[in-house]
């Protein structure tokens, strides 16, 4: 049912020929129109943008692969906050679009990142200053 669905979401919006330029877009670029918002689906969950859908569909793969313990993904979580506190004084709050837990161990924290922000750039260095031994993993595009 799903499934039809979004066939026929895609088909009718292929059907007006609707071109990329023309398309409702927010401030960052990302099509906030239907069309653009099934294609920033991953398994009936809307994610933020294109690559971070992407992003989601690969640690699934990663997850069913049978490998090295280095690249096998146990669990993976989205949108996790991370409170950023000089002092003991609560001063912000970092949202990462991914916490993976690797099988041997390993827990990474993955930013993606289409636009840079000079609020994204501020947290990043206030995290980076805070937690120097837990890096964050800044990915531009997924392969």
């Amino acid at each position: 049912m799903t499934t039809r669905w979004r066939t026929s979401m895609v088909a009718s919006a292929l059907r007006r020929h609707v071109p990329l330029s023309r398309a409702k877009r927010n401030k960052y670029g990302v099509d906030i129109s239907p069309t653009g918002k099934l294609l920033r689906q991953h398994r009936g969950v809307q994610y933020d943008s294109g690559l971070e859908a992407k992003y989601a569909a690969r640690l699934d793969m990663l997850k069913a692969v049978i490998g090295p313990a280095r690249d096998r993904v146990v669990t993976w979580r989205r949108q996790v906050p991370v409170n950023l506190e000089v002092n003991g004084q609560w001063v912000t709050t970092l949202i990462v679009d991914f916490e993976v837990q690797f099988a041997d161990g390993r827990v990474e924290l993955v930013e993606l990142k289409g636009v840079d922000t000079p609020t994204w750039r501020l947290k990043h260095r206030l995290y980076r200053a805070l937690f120097p031994q837990r890096p964050l993993k800044v990915i531009r595009e997924v392969t």
